[in-house]
């Protein structure tokens, strides 16, 4: 019984739910990736962020699915390829996002 609980705690520990609806979102392999990103390099001044799902990325309007040219969290930083800009994040004295986090960004954009 106590394992029980205690593998059901860690499995729903695991799981968010999507602005208080009823539906369980899984983390997907590209939303880790850009997570980790995220926690990297944003967090210091996005602290609430960490407690994002992918869902909750869009329905705030910081991500369009399948557009990184219309999602701000993407094309906002320095070295964006595409989009409107202003691409001045993260704030100077921050280390800035590399061709692989930002790609890990494109890949999550895109699979949404």
């Amino acid at each position: 019984m106590k394992v029980t609980l205690f593998l059901s705690l860690v499995i729903f520990s695991n799981l968010s739910y999507a602005n208080g609806s009823s539906i369980i979102e899984l983390p997907t392999p590209e939303f880790k990736a850009a997570i980790n990103v995220i926690n990297g390099k944003c967090i210091t001044c996005h602290a609430v962020w960490e407690y994002y799902s992918s869902a909750d990325f869009v329905n705030a309007g910081y991500v369009v699915a399948k557009s990184p040219e219309q999602s701000s969290i993407y094309y906002r930083n320095s070295n964006a390829k595409v989009g409107p800009g202003p691409r001045n994040m993260p704030s100077s004295g921050f280390p800035q996002l590399n061709d692989s986090e930002l790609n890990d960004m494109l890949v999550w954009i895109n699979s949404l």
